[in-house]
């Protein structure tokens, strides 16, 4: 009779890498009319990570910890855990939110946009633009103001950072 080899589960940060290999870009599917740009629906992204973290046996439980008004804008400071269910292990990650409601949804806004970005960037989900891009066309320089750009980033450059084992940062 032959034994059954029965593979250990994968860790929660190989079936991160698992999850990071399969979702390759979301779509920006919802339009701001109003201040006319293209996003990301919460509903989009909830649907591909869903269906991942059922797969992989992965929850991810966002909690608020501070909640902040200042008129029409709420910020949020919230913990967003991640737990693989067969193994136990989770991660803690501080994160933040901002919504902007007149009424009473400027906390959940604040709360799904902060765990839309969450999703985003610890995923490394691309949605096809980038945000810091700017558009507009560059004034000409004359040749001081490029000595000067140089020796501003001269001055401004950092020593590489020595990468550290991920057992080391869990």
């Amino acid at each position: 009779m032959q034994e059954k080899i029965v593979k250990p589960p994968l860790s929660l940060v190989n079936k991160i890498l698992k999850i990071m290999e399969e979702v390759n870009y979301v779509q920006k599917d919802g339009t701001n009319t109003f201040h006319n740009y293209n996003y990301a629906t919460d509903k989009n992204l909830l649907s591909i990570y869903r269906e991942k973290f059922i797969k992989y046996s992965i929850i991810a439980i966002p909690s608020v910890t501070k909640v902040e008004y200042n008129d029409t804008i709420t910020n949020i400071d919230m913990t967003i855990t991640l737990v693989c269910c067969e193994t136990g292990e989770k991660v803690e990650v501080p994160w933040a939110g901002q919504g902007q409601d007149k009424g009473d949804k400027g906390l959940y806004k604040a709360k799904t946009g902060g765990f839309k970005y969450f999703l985003m960037k610890t995923f490394m989900l691309p949605t096809g633009d980038d945000p810091e891009l700017d558009t507009r066309k560059p004034k000409a320089k004359n040749s001081a103001g490029l000595k000067k750009e140089k020796q501003a980033l001269k001055s401004t450059r950092q020593k590489p950072i020595k990468a550290q084992p991920v057992e080391d940062i869990l």
